[in-house]
């Protein structure tokens, strides 16, 4: 084994010879991490977007439930003859907004297509044109979007209407499924998921959840906490 001293020396020339890192070898790695960051962080940024919405949407559904539950109690336990005085999707919307707080604005059917999009999506991709003009529209003071539209006054053959809600408000994505969700009024059960399965006739409606369709049986997953 060397002396001390010159183990000191030799010590010394190898740390005058240890290489930093160059230039472009920090360009480099900044570069490489920059690109993982542009893949990695817009992806992580949609789940989690995604995942509020469904947060969102389970608790409008919650509250909207619980309003129908009320309206049912009120109206002797029965949702059939509910929506009369004059029958019609503005009668559907009042009857739920004197249960809430919050309302910034309403558009009567027929009238002003301010309180929904003018073009929003399918959960396929597929752009729709239509500010749901037909129906009774209202934006609450968070942000949220609804729609009521009337079916039957004694929900024949079992649904009364239907809800559209936003939970997103104007802001994106504006696509079923995803901030866009569908529930309908049924004599049965109250307020349900629009793919509801009527115990005596079959199928409310055809509405599925997959990424090749509508996707208006979405909130049936949500609230099931199920990936779609």
């Amino acid at each position: 084994m060397y002396p001390k001293h010159i183990r000191q020396k030799l010590q010394q020339v190898k740390n005058k010879h240890r290489k930093a890192f160059t230039l472009a070898e920090v360009l480099v790695t900044l570069a490489i991490i920059g690109v993982l960051a542009a893949v990695v962080i817009p992806g992580l940024l949609n789940s989690y977007q995604e995942k509020q919405f469904k947060i969102q949407a389970k608790k409008k559904f919650t509250e909207l439930s619980q309003i129908t539950l009320k309206l049912q109690a009120e109206n002797n336990g029965t949702l059939v003859g509910l929506f009369v005085d004059p029958a019609n999707d503005n009668t559907v919307r009042d009857k739920y907004l004197q249960h809430m707080r919050g309302i910034k604005k309403t558009c009567n059917a027929g009238g002003s297509t301010e309180c929904w999009h003018s073009e929003w999506k399918w959960l396929n991709g597929n752009s729709f044109t239509d500010s749901l003009g037909y129906t009774s529209r209202a934006v609450l003071n968070d942000g949220t979007l609804l729609a009521f539209d009337y079916i039957d006054s004694n929900c024949l053959p079992h649904r009364c209407a239907y809800i559209i809600i936003d939970v997103n408000g104007f802001k994106g994505p504006n696509t079923v499924g995803k901030d866009i969700f569908f529930m309908s009024i049924v004599r049965e059960r109250g307020l349900v998921p629009h793919s509801y399965t009527c115990p005596v006739s079959g199928d409310l409606t055809t509405s599925s959840c997959v990424s090749t369709g509508e996707g208006r049986g979405c909130i049936k997953q949500v609230l099931a906490n199920e990936d779609y």
